[in-house]
């Protein structure tokens, strides 16, 4: 009887043992055979904010594309980091804010003047500015457009718990030259090889029909 007993709970032992490699490995087959499904949202038409593909500019209104580039233009005039080389290079002749801006005009030399020269101190200083652009608008019969932007300025470096001084609802008045396109002739008057200037690092913002003729700062 004892024997028959030791039998039947072993032969139960070796049931359970069986049962529980072949549910281990049905876990562990489970675990390797997992699938994720992924969603990915777009949030908007312009191709930064695009992961895949970017639309053809056709499909964009020639409002879009001004605004656009009003608002990288006022980027590129007043934001800083705290890096006096990026500064030192962005008033050299050719820097991205001197393609947005007609060749004729004293707009570059201006800016230069009467920010450029200080917000390379800056920057040398450590100080952060970020520019938040809150609306583009152009009165009726004007040809300026009026800019409504905020300026937030870091001037204590890797301190996250120091507040940015803030200078709120300041106006810049810029008057164009543009139109819905992309730009055919370099300045010298040759041909604009665009894809080789976008493959060697250009800023797409200026391989547009866009360049300021005149600038004022409130």
């Amino acid at each position: 009887m004892k024997f028959f007993m030791g039998l039947l709970f072993g032969t139960i032992l070796l049931v359970v043992a069986a049962g529980t490699a072949v549910m281990g490995g049905k876990i562990f087959d489970i675990s390797r055979k997992f699938s994720v499904s992924s969603v990915i949202f777009q949030p908007g038409d312009l191709s930064q904010d695009r992961i895949e593909k970017p639309i053809d500019l056709d499909t964009l209104s020639i409002e879009t594309v001004r605004n656009h580039l009003i608002r990288k233009f006022v980027h590129e005039y007043f934001y800083i980091v705290p890096d006096a080389g990026n500064m030192a290079a962005r008033r050299k002749l050719g820097s991205v804010l001197y393609r947005m801006i007609d060749p004729t005009s004293p707009v570059f030399k201006e800016w230069d003047e009467k920010f450029g020269v200080d917000m390379e101190k800056m920057a040398g200083q450590q100080i952060l500015r970020r520019v938040v652009v809150n609306s583009i608008a152009q009165p009726p019969k004007s040809e300026y457009f009026q800019v409504s932007y905020d300026l937030l300025t870091w001037d204590v470096a890797n301190d996250i718990t120091r507040a940015p001084v803030a200078s709120k609802n300041k106006s810049m008045f810029i008057r164009l030259d543009f139109e819905k396109g992309l730009r055919q002739l370099q300045t010298n008057g040759a041909r604009f090889n665009i894809k080789k200037y976008l493959e060697e690092g250009g800023d797409p913002a200026t391989i547009f029909r866009f360049r300021v003729l005149e600038v004022v700062v409130k």
